[in-house]
């Protein structure tokens, strides 16, 4: 299934949307409150873009011992030897999550790019179980947007641990 198909609506699907918004409450109820996204400094005048994860857990995700807020997203940038880098800053778990009409949960993950690397690349995302975990999931390379006020989705499916 596309992520980016996916329509990040209510939950609308009756029992099914219940029995899978009560697994992704479970997950939430135990743990502290959705992270707040870093500051924007375009809000003090800066201009700016941003970029998007979109996480889709697979349907056989062990929701009773593994919650969402459990992985941890990178982004890394590649040098010119191909060799692959975290990007100081740009580390952390999900900020959000949805179940959508086709009752998938995906995790959103978003970060603000600074004008003077608009257009910049490759860069990449990794998703870990935990830091320093087994890797669940890697995007392909991208490419910061190209103007201020645009957004790069990128997506990933992850395999169950």
């Amino acid at each position: 299934m596309n992520v980016r198909d996916a329509q990040l609506r209510g939950f609308t699907r009756g029992k099914a949307a219940l029995c899978a918004l009560a697994l992704v409450a479970t997950a939430i109820v135990a743990q502290p409150a959705w992270a707040q996204l870093p500051p924007r400094p375009e809000e003090d005048g800066l201009e700016g873009a941003s970029i998007q994860l979109w996480v889709e857990y697979p349907r056989n995700w062990p929701w009773g011992s593994v919650h969402w807020q459990q992985v941890v997203t990178a982004v890394e940038w590649r040098d010119g030897a191909y060799s692959w880098h975290q990007v100081e800053g740009w580390q952390g778990a999900p900020d959000q999550v949805h179940i959508t009409q086709q009752l998938t949960v995906v995790a959103l993950k978003t970060w603000w790019v600074a004008e003077d690397d608009l257009g910049t690349g490759p860069f990449r995302w990794t998703v870990r179980l935990a830091e320093g975990g087994d890797v669940l999931g890697t995007t392909e390379p991208f490419t910061l947007p190209m103007a201020t006020g645009g957004m790069e989705i990128v997506e990933v499916l992850l395999h169950t641990p």
